[in-house]
């Protein structure tokens, strides 16, 4: 038992100590146009011919008819997804793949729409999170 118990402490550790490092040491690779550009036509690919959202990234906020979006959001009636600056700088502190999963997360939100998944807040949540790591 003591085993186990240093052995989850030691876990621990490291992953909190790795966790702290990856912030300070992740650097942007490519542009943030570049990274949400290609996972964008990279997702598009995998769907073919179903109707492709709007996608805006170049701003703080979009008026819709979902309200004045200002967090990275898909809006069903519009069929948009926006993703802010704010989001976008907080992304890159963990390198460009936390950004190319904000694009794949909310892009599985408009895919859940077109393919008429029920919208249930939790469900589609946690659907969304592992589209997105399958789109990555």
């Amino acid at each position: 038992m003591l085993l186990s118990k240093h052995f989850a402490h030691l876990l621990i550790t490291t992953f909190t100590v790795a966790a702290s490092t990856l912030k300070v040491h992740a650097q942007p690779e490519v542009p943030r146009e570049v990274v949400i550009n290609t996972v964008y036509k990279g997702i598009q690919f995998i769907h073919g011919s179903v109707p492709v959202p709007d996608l805006y990234f170049n701003g703080n906020s979009l008026e819709s008819s979902c309200g004045l979006l200002t967090s990275s959001r898909y809006c069903p009636p519009d069929h948009v997804i926006f993703i802010p600056n704010r989001d976008i700088k907080w992304a890159y502190q963990y390198g460009d793949a936390a950004l190319a999963y904000i694009v794949a997360h909310e892009y599985a939100h408009a895919m859940q729409k077109v393919y008429n998944i029920p919208m249930v807040r939790l469900t589609s949540e946690k659907q969304a999170d592992c589209l997105a790591g399958l789109y990555l």
